[in-house]
This record gives structure tokens, sequence and C-alpha cells, in this order.
């Protein structure tokens, strides 16, 4: 039980330093990593990251620039909230209003439209959850995956499932989920 403990430990220190884009020390962990994984209400202390794209010139840099300053804003609880997902059958009103970034699966338009008028209307920082369905193999009409399209040898029959899926997928307004579709 001891060492379930420390790896749980051990995780929670890694997601702090990836959310909050921290660099790596010779240990493997920076300072500010473990000063912060004391507790989960504190405010991310570290700046952000200075990316290529914050550099930019007009509406791009606008747009980094306020997700930063929200980024600043938010504590580590918040930023490990976003980088959570959650299932349809988990996610609760308390999750909406915790900012949870992503449930898959969720497929009743009422309950969506419930829990993103949480998110946006009840948590602290107004931030929209991510609605998201696997559509690897389609949305409704149901096509093989992708290593069998593939091994048609034939691209427009590729092209064709995931063009259906994705038009199916927008239809019904979700964001279709294909993490394989490049390797087809």
């Amino acid at each position: 039980m001891k060492q379930l403990g420390t790896v749980a430990a051990a995780a929670t220190v890694v997601a702090v330093a990836v959310v909050n884009g921290l660099p790596a020390h010779q240990d493997g962990v920076p300072e500010s990593a473990k000063a912060t994984t004391a507790t989960t209400a504190v405010q991310a202390e570290t700046p952000v990251v200075d990316r290529p794209l914050a550099r930019g010139n007009g509406r791009d840099r606008q747009v980094e620039r306020k997700i930063d300053r929200l980024i600043r804003r938010m504590t580590v609880e918040e930023k490990l909230q976003q980088v959570q997902l959650l299932s349809d059958g988990q996610v609760t009103d308390e999750d909406a209003r915790a900012g949870v970034g992503g449930v898959f699966s969720l497929v009743d338009p009422a309950k969506i439209d419930h829990l993103q008028h949480i998110a946006v209307e009840e948590s602290r920082l107004g931030i929209p959850i991510l609605f998201a369905y696997d559509t690897i193999h389609g949305y409704r009409t149901i096509f093989p995956i992708p290593l069998g399209t593939a091994s048609s040898f034939d691209p427009s029959v590729a092209s064709d499932d995931h063009r259906i899926g994705a038009l199916e997928s927008a239809a019904a307004q979700y964001r279709p989920s294909t993490p394989d579709d490049d390797l087809a």
C-alpha cells in the first residue's frame, strides 16, 4: 500500500510539472513542482512558458496573451481538472463546476447543454467543457476500423468513411475523436 501512495505522489508531481510547463531539473522534479504539491489550492507561481505563437503579431498574439493570463489565474487543481477526461457515466454537476476539461461519449444533448451551462456560468473561470465522441468506426453509420479501410488499398474508402463520420458528428455537435486516423 505504501508503494501505491508513493506512485500516486510521484504522478501528482509529474502532473503538476506538466500543467505548469516547468523545466525538468537534475533530479527530474523542479523545486517549484515539489512546493506546489503540498496543496492543490495554491495559485501557480511559475511563469507561463513563452511559446513562439505568443510572440507573433495580431489576433494570434492577443489570443495567446489571453490564454496566458487565464493560465496564470488558474490554481493547480483547476489545471489538473482541465486535463481530466471523464466518461458519460462519471461526470456530475460538481465536476462541471470544478472545471473538468472534457467528457467522452455523452450523447444526450439535454445533459450536454446542462453541463455546459454549469461549466460556463457557475465555475470560477467559465471555461467550457470539451465534449468528444470516439468516431473511429463512424458516428451513427458504422465502418471498419482505420486498419481495415487501409487494407482495402483504396484511399477513397478511408476518406469516405471518415468524411461521413465527421459530417454525422458535426450534425450532432460532436468533436470527432479518431486518434489513429493518420496511421491508416
